[in-house]
């Protein structure tokens, strides 16, 4: 949302999964109570897409956040299912 790390390194989270019916096994009605809250809240936010606006403020926790690469090279599609060991 900060606009620090793009959309496509971020694994799908569905809104469209709260429109199945409720008899549907996996609905995410049936989640635990955490657990769905959570999932609702990302899922409106992923669906919208939110996007702070880039600011030299923005740029520059981008040149420290990611040292010795430029922001827009950086393959995030690529590195969704990357996990720290």
């Amino acid at each position: 949302m900060l606009n620090l790390y793009e959309w496509e390194g971020v694994t799908p989270i569905t809104p469209e999964a709260w429109r199945l019916p409720k008899a549907v096994p996996l609905h995410p009605a049936r989640f635990y109570c955490h657990t769905r809250l959570i999932y609702l809240g990302m899922a409106s936010i992923y669906g919208r897409r939110l996007r702070a606006h880039a600011s030299p403020a923005i740029t520059a926790l981008r040149e420290e956040l990611y040292p010795g690469q430029r922001y827009r090279d950086i393959n995030f599609a690529k590195s969704r299912t990357n996990l720290r060991e």
